[in-house]
């Protein structure tokens, strides 16, 4: 069977809007809608997501992404290295240097690559490139 993930609107219909992509090598596991701005006046929904998969459309995504609302991968959000277990949690939080960030928790022993105990906090950078830069 091939693995499968919906958003639901709140009146229960299918967003139409999501896409999930190709996933190679397992399934997700969990997932979670978390807005990683809640104190901003533009919300920025994202869904995490942890599984036994390995690619994610056509590239290496070992076991954890973050999607926009539309299905499609924040290559700079995304481990690199290999996650192994299961997310049961997946909350919006401040760093200790006051930036925002993903509290997770669940049962996992490694969080990109390195050995990790069931709880992980991982900085999120959701600054727009503001420099005027070709």
């Amino acid at each position: 069977s091939v693995p499968g993930l919906a958003v639901l609107n709140v009146d229960g219909t299918f967003d139409m809007e999501f896409e999930l992509k190709a996933m190679e090598g397992g399934r997700p596991n969990f997932a979670k809608i978390v807005d990683l701005t809640p104190y901003s006046d533009i919300h920025k929904p994202h869904l995490v997501i942890s599984g036994t998969f390995t690619k994610y459309a056509g590239v290496t995504r070992q076991g954890f992404l973050i999607l926009d609302m539309k299905g499609n991968a924040i290559q700079r959000f995304n481990v690199p290295g290999r996650f192994y277990g299961e997310l049961h949690d997946a909350q919006y939080s401040l760093t200790s240097d006051n930036t925002n960030g993903l509290l997770l928790t669940g049962d996992f022993s490694s969080f990109d690559g390195k050995k990790m105990n069931n709880i992980v906090m991982l900085k999120v950078d959701l600054e727009e490139n503001t420099n005027n830069e070709p």
